[in-house]
């Protein structure tokens, strides 16, 4: 199971009660739409998605204070305005109250005013990039940021030894965040990058050995 699983099923709890009052009076269903790449070449991060959500739902029950969660997938396979698209959707046609997904940082970005228009709570399930966050108050992080994985990579490098590094950075938001990162503790801590060349396409590498 995804280890954010428990952590997304704790703030809906914590959330509920100040979602929809008078939905809650009616007992309707609790909405939340899942945004994301269920198929392509991003697909394995949907698929481990709905698998954590799934297998919680089925340990611990469905239901909250005789509210049922109701779970609704959209796939944009990795395009941001198919995500954009689906979220809107998703506000306007199915009322959920609350969203979730957006693997990629792109996703979450052309999302984030249709969020800030309708003040849905949105949880970034995997989302990498600092630069997401300022874009909405109603974003939550349930992920990584990667710059920070950046500059923990910068670390290992340095003490196994590797005093000079190359790098190739992917041209997209968490690349370059990434890149950031690592760079700022590899330089600051004796290290030398000898190059790196930037704009690379995001899975040009991908078939490369």
């Amino acid at each position: 199971m995804n280890s954010w699983t428990p952590r997304l099923a704790a703030v809906l709890l914590c959330a509920l009660p100040l979602a929809a009052p008078a939905a809650a009076a009616e007992k309707l269903n609790v909405k939340l739409g899942v945004v994301g790449p269920l198929t392509g070449p991003f697909a394995v991060m949907g698929e481990q998605w709905r698998q954590g959500i799934e297998a919680y739902l089925a340990i611990h029950g469905d239901t909250v204070n005789g509210r049922k969660i109701e779970v609704i997938y959209r796939d944009t396979t990795g395009n941001p305005a198919t995500a954009k698209q689906l979220t809107q959707e998703l506000v306007t046609r199915e009322k959920v109250q609350f969203l979730g997904g957006y693997g990629l940082t792109p996703e979450a970005n052309a999302s984030a005013p249709i969020v800030n228009q309708a003040k849905i709570p949105t949880f970034l399930f995997h989302v990498a990039s600092p630069s997401s966050m300022p874009l909405s108050p109603y974003f939550v992080r349930v992920g990584q940021n990667i710059a920070t994985n950046g500059a923990v990579s910068a670390q290992w490098a340095l003490k196994s030894g590797k005093t000079k590094a190359y790098i190739a950075i992917a041209d997209y938001g968490p690349g370059h965040d990434f890149a950031k990162g690592f760079k700022e503790y590899y330089t600051s801590h004796g290290g030398e990058i000898v190059r790196e060349d930037a704009g690379i396409a995001v899975g040009a590498l991908k078939n490369q050995k």
